[in-house]
């Protein structure tokens, strides 16, 4: 049988690649509304820089200010 990775990796992902972490975005989201700095830290390849990109496009959308 010939398996197939889902995932992609080595690339930031978005749409049907972005693996849905609800509660993760909630949390970060909730936490960077409040005023307050979030540290992530994981193995590489974990999800990381996609994780942030969509918490801040989808702050954005909400109308914050995002770099």
């Amino acid at each position: 049988m010939n398996r197939v990775n889902p995932f992609q990796f080595g690339n930031i992902v978005s749409g049907e690649y972005f693996y849905n972490r609800e509660d993760e975005l909630l949390r970060i989201k909730q936490t960077l509304a409040g005023g307050n700095n979030v540290t992530l830290y994981a193995p590489r390849r974990y999800g990381k820089s996609s994780l942030v990109k969509k918490v801040l496009n989808e702050l954005e959308k909400e109308g914050f200010t995002t770099i």
